[in-house]
């Protein structure tokens, strides 16, 4: 992130600090997420992004109670 914002020179040095700083604490909070997703890459994170959003969609917890209970009939 660090590289990347230096890099761009769009921002001060005040302002990358405080997103680097806005980051780390994000970062402590990793414990309280279910999903972590790495954005270094583009393409990969997208797709670990849908795969998310695919699995969530499949979890007994959102499943359509009526449904599994005519199939079970």
């Amino acid at each position: 992130l660090k590289d990347r914002l230096i890099s761009r020179k769009t921002e001060t040095a005040d302002i990358v600090k405080k997103r680097l700083e806005s980051a780390r604490e994000e970062i402590s909070f990793y414990g309280k997420y279910d999903y972590i997703i790495i954005n270094d890459i583009l393409k990969y994170s997208c797709q670990e992004l849908e795969s998310i959003i695919l699995s969530t969609k499949t979890r007994i917890a959102n499943t359509d109670q009526k449904l599994i209970n005519k199939l079970l009939k």
